[in-house]
């Protein structure tokens, strides 16, 4: 990494660690995260060892996510809900609950990592090809962030989750690039996030709330434009060089709410497959939309 970049970074950790807000609000955090972490490990490792189904695996792990485990952020698409699609389609409890202890144990390094997590995504993949569920009900693109969740709580240090808002933020900023192969890019993603939390002496639950912080910065800067934007009431023509962006901003941030509130009724919802990789409030857009649309 060159000086220049390095120093950006250290700058936005000195400017982010100057809000007291912002390291208060951390600090809890981090505080309520220690605490729930054995709870969480203990279910796991019951899972592993045999001792609780993957049905028990899958209640608890939906229902605490909700209420007291909620501050790892697990409760959504590629989370509990993933592991909910997994055991309401999957038709064999005992083939899924092999392929889950193996990929969920915390392998000791990238290389086992690559191949438990291939192979789970290669398990599902499988079951879609010979028709025992749709690519809508398993989703093997989600695998990565669900499986790095419980790789996370095992060895923090070692293994980031896939959060959406790390990762736009490391694309962003060009420290990593997305090629659309779910296994790969966490992989390209983690060895980015690691080389920068080392470089800047962080521990990994810091350097994920920096990562946080530069993402709010940036929704604030573009919020801030379109704002300025509409209030001086300029016309398109004569902002041409922010018009595509300001009006992709409006755009998406328009699809993003009505996704949420959709979601809020209790619908299921569908955005088109060329904005699904937009990003706003921190969310890739994809997250929220099914695959494919059902058939009708």
């Amino acid at each position: 990494m060159d000086d220049s970049k390095l120093d950006r970074w250290r700058q936005w950790w000195s400017e982010a660690n100057s809000d007291s807000s912002w390291r208060s609000t951390h600090d809890h955090e981090d505080q309520q995260r220690t605490k729930i972490r054995s709870e969480m490990l203990g279910l796991l490792n019951s899972f592993i060892a045999g001792s609780v189904s993957v049905e028990h695996l899958r209640g608890e792990f939906d229902r605490r996510t909700r209420t007291d485990w909620r501050w790892f952020g697990f409760k959504g698409l590629s989370g509990a809900m993933f592991l909910n699609m997994l055991v309401k389609h999957i038709r064999s409890e005992i083939a899924l609950t092999e392929q889950l202890k193996t990929a969920l144990a915390v392998p000791p390094d990238e290389s086992t990592a690559t191949e438990r997590l291939g192979d789970l995504i290669g398990y599902l993949e499988g079951e879609i090809a010979v028709g025992n569920a749709t690519k809508a009900q398993l989703q093997p693109a989600r695998a990565p962030f669900f499986v790095s969740a419980w790789w996370h709580l095992q060895q923090p240090e070692d293994w980031p989750v896939y959060y959406p808002t790390g990762r736009k933020t490391l694309q962003i900023e060009g420290e990593y690039e997305a090629k659309d192969k779910a296994a790969d890019d966490y992989f390209a993603f983690r060895r980015a996030f690691l080389e920068l939390a080392a470089v800047l002496n962080v521990s990994s639950w810091e350097f994920e709330h920096l990562l946080d912080w530069c993402n709010n910065r940036e929704s604030q800067k573009r919020t801030a434009v379109i704002e300025v934007h509409s209030a001086t009431g300029v016309e398109n023509d004569d902002i041409q060089p922010n018009d595509d962006k300001t009006e992709e901003a409006t755009h998406t941030k328009s699809q993003w709410l009505l996704a949420r509130i959709g979601q809020k009724l209790g619908c299921k919802v569908w955005i088109a497959a060329n904005d699904r990789k937009k990003i706003w409030n921190g969310e890739t857009l994809g997250e929220l939309s099914l695959s494919e649309l059902p058939n009708l």
